[in-house]
């Protein structure tokens, strides 16, 4: 009865097979052509979603488009870094004024952009409630279920 039809169990069987092959193939599906930043932060961030069950093949462009936001986020930070949040420059007439650094605003719209992916992804306490993973896995991680 373990392998006939109607027990449900071959069906099951390959369902989980084919979330662990997903699973694993997740880390390797880094797009080609990303920045240094958004590599690591693709492999820093994918497996906390794996093991959370949060991503589906639906998700990669919203991955991709974090990561990159994520990278260019980090050269607005060095810029800041680098020259500072003013500089002075002059206005039409040739009076010095002291304006704001154009990586300020950038890097407050691409804050903007990642909250709200993170936010789908559950990646803010708040919002993680709300996720729904996929399957029933009840806070296990692949590795455990299958060790």
């Amino acid at each position: 009865m373990a392998g006939n039809e109607n027990s449900g169990r071959k069906g099951k069987a390959e369902k989980q097979a084919m979330d662990v092959a997903q699973a694993q193939t997740w880390t390797k599906r880094c797009p080609r052509g990303m920045p240094k930043k958004a590599k690591e932060y693709w492999h820093e961030i994918v497996p906390i979603l794996q093991e959370r069950n949060v991503l589906d093949d639906l998700d990669l462009g919203a991955m991709e488009q974090l990561c990159h936001d994520y990278a260019m986020w980090h050269d607005c930070m060095d810029a800041i870094e680098k020259y500072g949040q003013f500089y002075e420059g002059t206005s039409d007439r040739g009076a010095m004024r002291v304006l704001s650094n154009p990586a300020v605003a950038r890097s407050h719209q691409l804050e903007a952009s990642m909250d709200r992916l993170r936010q789908k992804f559950g990646l803010t306490p708040k919002d993680r409630e709300h996720i729904k993973a996929h399957g029933k896995r009840k806070g296990k991680s692949i590795r455990d279920q299958y060790a």
